[in-house]
């Protein structure tokens, strides 16, 4: 995996990029028992391993690592989703020599696991790097069902001001339709992030550091910047708050393979 990644002697990554597939429940999941019913894409966000390459590879995997002929570096990982059944998706990760890094999650669906909360990417910077600019929608938080009243402009924000200070914490401030993202420190130093209309995300804590609090109180000390790219966001639903479901229009759809794709370069 990509374990380091290092920028004038500055180490942008505390942990490696690696695929997430759980959003904090907001109270219209928690109404319609959406954490229940989706509990194995929790499991598979805590608990998904990428397959040691130093062990004998399963017949037709790709070669682990690759060089290519404009000198950069490819190398796949391979992930098992624990849960009933076992699934498994791959994160190809290429390095440029410049420092451009693209990444690309991809999935064969699962009939038995169905949809998921959420498909993308993420990873933690360090708390420091907490200032977001971006060109998306907002400047609000909004969703898949939930943009129809954003415009499309350059926003900026922080990381704690993206914590929406809702009663119980929940999922917040999240952006579709982002073309580019930086996420720096207060001297303008960082990474920028670029995808095709993707759903981008920064905040002080993970998604089950949030559900796991039942105020904002009980949050923990902030350590991290958490780095979160979607290809899609399951909608946030709300005809009512006590049994209606997000609209099927809405969900991730897996009738076929699932592909993400993002980059990020640093900021100097």
């Amino acid at each position: 995996m990509l374990i380091s990644y290092t920028v004038c002697g500055r180490e942008m990554l505390k942990t490696p990029p690696r695929p997430v597939f759980w959003r904090a429940p907001i109270d219209n999941d928690n109404g319609n028992g959406m954490p229940a019913r989706y509990a194995q894409w929790k499991i598979a966000d805590l608990y998904a391993a990428p397959l040691d390459t130093r062990m004998q590879q399963p017949e037709g995997s790709r070669d682990p690592m690759t060089l290519n002929g404009d000198g950069s570096v490819s190398f796949w990982n391979e992930w098992i989703l624990p849960g009933v059944p076992e699934a498994r998706c791959g994160l190809l990760t290429t390095v440029h020599p410049g420092g451009q890094t693209e990444n690309r999650l991809e999935y064969d669906p699962v009939a038995e696991k169905g949809d998921m909360p959420l498909f993308g990417i993420g990873f933690r910077m360090d708390a420091e790097y907490d200032r977001i600019r971006y060109y998306g929608l907002g400047p609000a938080e909004n969703y898949v069902d939930r943009k129809e009243g954003a415009r499309l402009g350059i926003f900026s924000t922080t990381a704690e001001e993206n914590m929406t200070p809702y009663l119980y914490p929940q999922e917040c401030g999240n952006r579709t339709g982002v073309r580019w993202a930086e996420v720096t420190d207060f001297r303008g130093r960082g990474l920028r992030f670029r995808g095709e209309n993707m759903e981008f995300n920064a905040l002080p804590w993970t998604a089950h550091e949030i559900e796991n609090a039942m105020h904002g109180n009980e949050l923990p000390n902030r350590l991290y910047t958490v780095i979160r790219a979607a290809k899609m966001q399951m909608g946030v639903g709300g005809d009512n708050s006590w049994g209606a479901r997000t609209h099927d229009e809405y969900l991730i759809d897996i009738r076929e393979k699932l592909s993400f794709s993002f980059s990020f370069e640093p900021v100097i």
